[in-house]
């Protein structure tokens, strides 16, 4: 089984966030295709939170006779203090100032398999819930690093059950794929 979920760590570090007032998200913005480049930051008063979206190897024989080295997208988190974060050079950064307290954090989390026997389990997206809003982060595919943002009123993830399903057949080859969506609240 391919693991492409976050480890016990971090899992500490997104679960700190509850209770804690969010005071403002931030990174590279494309309100055109409502996602942020690789890094959304969460300012939380007194310390942050930074989710990034990265490539990890992987070898699966997904979509082949032979095992390929390849590479899937996975989430990382990592907390840091308030000091201002130094974006990669030409990023245009916008900051989403919000000042609400955050009630629920929930983690995404699917079970891919298909019909030769390969399995992913991958943490494809995060909720963060306050009394005014639910703030959906989310993968776009297993194949690129951008973080899809929707900003609603219930839980409503960018990377649907259905995306992953196409993501993951090949219906000309005979690959056929389930995916089971289970949500985590922390």
């Amino acid at each position: 089984m391919i693991d492409l979920t976050i480890n016990d760590e971090m899992l500490k570090v997104l679960a700190s966030m509850k209770g804690k007032t969010l005071k403002s998200i931030e990174g590279q913005y494309y309100r055109k295709w409502e996602h942020f480049s690789e890094i959304v930051r969460f300012n939380l008063g007194q310390f942050a939170v930074e989710a990034v979206c990265d490539y990890v190897p992987v070898k699966w024989f997904w979509n082949s006779d032979h095992l390929i080295s390849d590479e899937g997208s996975a989430f990382f988190f990592h907390k840091n203090d308030l000091k201002k974060r130094n974006y990669p050079k030409g990023w245009q950064v916008v900051q989403f100032l919000k000042d609400e307290k955050i009630s629920e954090i929930v983690l995404v989390r699917d079970l891919i398999k298909n019909n030769h026997g390969d399995e992913i389990l991958l943490d494809s997206g995060f909720v963060l819930r306050t009394s005014e809003k639910v703030y959906n982060f989310s993968l776009g595919s297993l194949g690129n690093t951008n973080i899809y943002f929707k900003e609603t009123d219930r839980i409503d993830m960018a990377y649907t059950v259905k995306d992953a399903r196409i993501d993951c057949s090949d219906p000309e080859r005979g690959l056929l794929t389930t995916v089971k969506r289970d949500y985590i609240f922390l």
